[in-house]
């Protein structure tokens, strides 16, 4: 069940994206933040799908004029997804 879950939650961001890409933010937002939730419920803050959900969201408020939150929120993401590797793993990290 929690695998048709995260496939639902990956559809969900496929479809945002593509209303991202071809200038629908309106619908695109409100996708977003349902998935989000939906995301959130699920797996919490610090899964890689609620993170790709906050990072779609951030290129929406980038397209949107909205450089500022768009900023703030994916350096909450970046930190989000350095602080997911597993232990033992080589990483990158920004300097």
């Amino acid at each position: 069940m929690r695998d048709e879950q995260s496939h639902d939650v990956q559809n969900q961001l496929y479809l945002a994206e593509a209303l991202l890409a071809a200038g629908d933010y309106a619908p695109a937002r409100v996708l977003l933040a349902q998935t989000h939730t939906t995301a959130l419920a699920q797996y919490g803050a610090a899964h890689l799908l609620t993170l790709r959900t906050e990072m779609l969201q951030a290129q929406l408020d980038s397209a949107t004029g909205r450089s500022a939150d768009a900023r703030a929120a994916m350096a909450s993401v970046i930190a989000g997804c350095e602080n997911s590797d597993p232990p033992g793993r080589p990483t990158w990290r920004r300097r």
